[in-house]
């Protein structure tokens, strides 16, 4: 009986034995188990990233082939007006004056031209603005100034229009609707001109021999830049941050508006004062109006001597108000005269 009993426990003893490598192989099992469900959670959450980022992707090229498309219509846009100006006239730019209109009573204070190469505006001293459109010269929009005009530019990034008045003010108008969104008389003698740098700051020149940056969403004056001389116009360079300035001392003036200085002083660039300075396409160089009655080039690179200057006997700049612009493409100039044409 004993033996029995001996036998029995050994038994016992062994099953016991057996169920706890069982039990520790379970457990083994069910900690692989976890893990490798942990690992297929990993995989999972990583095939979905790669998912979305493979979506955001296919999102960008499709965003990009319509930015291709809509570049490649305005290119073609572009191509089917120059090929419609060319049949009309003898392309030749900057040499040539081709075409004029008659849309004001007075004086033509500025010209700009559309980002979309269908159009162009022009602003009188009859406190006109008014758009035009290309090749067709159909007047399109009208919209009247407050105080008497100096001059005016477009925003690239917004359908706003900044002003700059004779009253020592200028003001920001809504290209749309004709609404006056803001405005400002900080400058101590007539604000001459500006330029965007964003949609929502604005540099303006004056007669005070200074340069102001505005903050369109405060609604104030930022900072201010000493000139030395008065300043008629002004306009962007290869450099986001510098502007050249066309001068009442017959110059052309690099200013950095983040350092707020003078970068660079070009003497002597017309014989009378420099009424407007633009940019060629590439910004590389400087084309100015002076009222000595010519247009010169400048390359900022290699300042002198000048590229070139060209002249018209019927082109007469008698003061310094009036501005000229070149087109998208680089392919014409637009130039206002003081009898209240529009030369081209």
């Amino acid at each position: 009986m004993k033996e029995n009993n001996l036998k029995i426990s050994h038994e016992i003893e062994r099953l016991e034995r057996e169920n706890k490598e069982k039990d520790d192989q379970l457990a083994q099992i069910r900690e692989i188990q976890i893990t490798r469900g942990r690992t297929e959670d990993s995989l999972t959450n990583e095939l979905n990233e790669i998912n979305k980022q493979i979506a955001a992707r296919d999102d960008e090229i499709r965003k990009l082939c319509n930015t291709v498309d809509t570049y490649n219509s305005q290119i073609q846009e572009s191509a089917d007006f120059i090929k419609e100006a060319e049949s009309k006239n003898t392309h030749r730019p900057l040499n040539r004056f081709l075409m004029k209109v008659d849309s004001h009573s007075g004086s033509i204070r500025g010209v700009c031209f559309g980002g979309k190469y269908n159009s162009f505006w022009t602003l009188g001293d009859d406190k006109k603005l008014i758009q035009h459109s290309l090749p067709q010269l159909r007047e399109i929009t009208t919209i009247y100034t407050i105080s008497p005009p100096n001059s005016f530019r477009l925003c690239n990034d917004a359908d706003f229009a900044c002003v700059c008045g004779s009253d020592r003010s200028f003001r920001v108008l809504d290209t749309l609707s004709g609404r006056n969104i803001a405005e400002s008389s900080t400058h101590n003698d007539e604000s001459m001109d500006c330029q965007w740098i964003s949609k929502n700051q604005i540099l303006t020149a004056s007669k005070d021999r200074t340069m102001k940056i505005f903050d369109l969403s405060r609604n104030s004056v930022s900072n201010t830049i000493s000139v030395f001389s008065g300043v008629n116009s002004i306009c962007r360079t290869e450099s986001p941050s510098v502007f050249a300035a066309g001068c009442s001392d017959y110059s052309i003036k690099l200013v950095d508006t983040r350092t707020q200085k003078m970068a660079l002083k070009i003497e002597k660039v017309h014989g009378r004062q420099v009424t407007c300075v633009i940019p060629s396409p590439m910004k590389d160089i400087v084309y100015s109006l002076g009222m000595d009655g010519t247009i010169c080039a400048t390359n900022l690179k290699n300042p002198v001597p000048k590229m070139f200057s060209i002249t018209h006997p019927k082109l007469e700049v008698k003061v310094p108000y009036h501005k000229f612009d070149i087109s998208p493409d680089g392919g014409y100039l637009g130039v206002g005269s003081k009898n209240g044409k529009r030369s081209k």
